[in-house]
């Protein structure tokens, strides 16, 4: 059954791009939930992406400087690449992904 989505304020519907070949499903948004909770998909099972990105906080970590796996400090983002689908998800906030070191 595809999902119909109400975007938050401040996201418009274009910044928001689902494949007709590939709708968007309550099981994949539940997957999605999951997956974002996992701590084995860190390198080291230690931290999901929750740990950082806290719902609570807009999806930051509240500090000026992220602590990532083995205590580190900063390096502008995630320390290895994220492949599948994940990687290709770009949860309505830009045009497209950026991670570490991208321009």
């Amino acid at each position: 059954m595809e999902l119909q989505l109400d975007l938050p304020l401040g996201l418009e519907k274009e910044s928001l791009v689902i494949p007709e070949d590939n709708p968007l499903t309550r099981e994949k948004v539940e997957l999605g939930k999951l997956l974002f909770f996992d701590k084995r998909l860190s390198a080291n099972n230690t931290i999901a992406c929750a740990s950082c990105h806290i719902p609570a906080l807009a999806f930051t970590d509240g500090q000026p400087v992220s602590t990532g796996i083995h205590r580190q400090q900063g390096g502008g983002g995630h320390q290895r690449p994220l492949t599948g689908p994940s990687a290709q998800l770009n949860f309505g906030t830009a045009a497209q992904p950026r991670w570490k070191n991208s321009r």
